[in-house]
């Protein structure tokens, strides 16, 4: 659950005051559930209780059969929301987000310890390394820098009209972000040379629709300093600020001819895995920037914090269903097999008049579908009605999502059917001549 930018302290040291909460919730909870069938049990007079017994175990039954009910439409809940939060992980993971995040690494850089030194082609240099680049900020690293932008000739905003990144060469091979017409940053965009832009598809659009973009003049402000800018690119859109939103107007300047001081990041990409890439790089940077703390992290962890929310709502739906699940397979089985018990006459009159076992088993395994039957038309409203409170929380699936109920009430179905199987098997195994004399 921590990431770098959500840090989570928690203490799982075992704990007396824990434990003895627990326990007490446990005992409470067996008094509690206990008390009301005991109740029934001292209400009635002997002489009663032993005239109506049958009809005491019919009512018992009932109350078994509602409760086994209700525990598999809690089930089909828990399970719905599980395949909710777990569909949308896969969503954001599967995402495509306009850049490539795989065999990246991603670190901080210290501008003032590294000066004009240029870490980015040094780096570049090493074996394995396929590119290299410097960049004010790196996707989705939670930072966001906006400016205004607007053709050349209109008067600036007093608002931001887009996202900034500055990026030096190698910036779009290092994340394989496409150019889609111009060209990339080069070596020769330098400071004292004419400032360049290369602006995102959406922005493209939205500011130049129906026009060639490229050789288009911006007037900006870029860190208080005015500044007239020539398109020389048009890339493709990516997801840098978030995952869950859509691609943003974005604009990228060439990192040499930034004015003033900011942050700075270095993105390598190489073969070898993320783990031996950054043994690859770490003494360059360390050279680079002496006595400064050097933290190498690959671009797909940094990624993947930005939906450790969604990862930890998949995680704990699973285990609360599939605790659910295992707690209505015991409660089906267990209402299975007592009626199984209370009907052992019966079966065996069934088998002693030539019954066939199969037909035994299909009747005991009714009874169970019954069961699951009633908890499942139950549970469907109350699924759809939960769904629409963790709205908020989804991505790529709608609430009311039918593939999601439908793996809900088909692992329940499947449940049922194996709970249901075993004390059907047994009645069916019955010797007749036993049953008979069953009191």
């Amino acid at each position: 659950m921590s990431t770098r930018n959500l840090p989570i302290e928690i203490d799982v040291t075992p704990n007396a005051r824990i434990l003895g909460f627990t326990a007490a919730v446990s005992i409470g909870t067996a008094v509690l559930f206990s008390l009301v069938p005991a109740i029934q049990a001292t209400a009635a007079g002997p002489a009663s209780a032993l005239s109506t017994g049958a009809r005491a175990s019919r009512m018992r039954s009932r109350w078994l059969a509602a409760l086994v009910s209700a525990q598999v439409a809690l089930a089909l809940v828990l399970l719905a929301a599980a395949s909710l939060f777990l569909r949308t992980l896969t969503n954001l993971e599967r995402l495509d987000a306009g850049f490539d995040s795989a065999d990246v690494v991603v670190a901080e850089l210290d501008t003032r310890a590294i000066g004009a030194r240029d870490v980015a082609g040094d780096v570049a240099a090493l074996p394995g390394v396929a590119a290299a680049a410097i960049a004010t900020d790196t996707p989705l690293n939670g930072w966001s820098w906006s400016e205004p932008f607007v053709p050349a000739g209109q008067p600036l905003p007093e608002r931001d009209t887009a996202l900034v990144i500055g990026a030096g060469p190698g910036y779009f091979t290092a994340l394989g972000i496409r150019i889609l017409s111009g060209r990339a940053f080069a070596s020769t965009d330098r400071r004292g040379s004419q400032p360049v832009a290369i602006v995102n598809d959406v922005f493209a659009r939205q500011v130049f629709p129906g026009q060639a973009v490229v050789g288009q003049r911006l007037t900006a402000k870029v860190r208080g300093t005015p500044m007239e800018l020539t398109i020389v690119g048009v890339a493709a859109n990516t997801r840098t600020a978030g995952l869950r939103e859509a691609p943003p107007r974005q604009v990228y300047l060439a990192f040499a001819q930034l004015p003033g001081e900011g942050r700075a990041h270095l993105i390598v990409r190489g073969a070898g895995g993320a783990g031996r890439l950054a043994a690859t790089i770490d003494p360059v940077l360390r050279a680079a920037q002496p006595g400064t703390p050097i933290e190498i992290e690959p671009l797909a962890r940094q990624v993947g914090a930005t939906f450790v929310q969604e990862r930890v709502l998949a995680a704990l739906a699973a285990g609360f269903g599939l605790l659910a699940l295992l707690l209505t397979v015991v409660g089906l089985y267990g209402v299975v097999a007592f009626g199984v018990t209370q009907r052992t006459q019966e079966l065996g009159i069934r088998l002693a008049l030539g019954a066939r076992r199969a037909q035994v088993i299909g009747l005991v395994l009714r009874d169970g579908a019954q069961l699951v039957a009633i908890g499942v038309v139950a549970g469907l409203p109350a699924a759809w009605l939960a769904s629409r409170w963790v709205r908020t929380l989804l991505f790529g699936v709608a609430p009311a999502d039918p593939a999601s109920a439908g793996v809900a009430v088909g692992v329940l179905t499947v449940a049922a059917v194996v709970a249901a199987y075993l004390p059907a098997r047994q009645a069916a195994r019955t010797d007749p001549l036993v049953a008979l004399r069953h009191e």
